[in-house]
């Protein structure tokens, strides 16, 4: 049913190269008709001032996220104490 509904598409996006993939293996969607428009922040748009940072000398860590295991928030979990 998903193979057939998505082949009506004219074009679909995701947002990495990976999600590309996998949607054109189980959908069997021309990749030619998959974009990939990544999830990133173009940093000659923000950059932030370190002159800001509050409290000085340590290091803030922002996560936004679902919190789902594939997300692997558990692995951040693990290598936040090493920081």
């Amino acid at each position: 049913l998903t193979k057939t509904m998505l082949s009506e598409l004219d074009a679909a996006i995701c947002v990495s190269h990976i999600n590309k993939e996998n949607l054109t293996l189980r959908s069997a969607i021309d990749p030619r008709k998959i974009y990939v428009i990544s999830n990133a922040v173009n940093t000659s748009n923000f950059t932030p001032n370190p002159g800001l940072r509050y409290p000085l000398n340590k290091i803030n860590i922002v996560i936004l996220s679902r919190l789902t295991y594939r997300k692997g928030l558990d692995l951040i979990v693990n290598i936040i104490p090493r920081l």
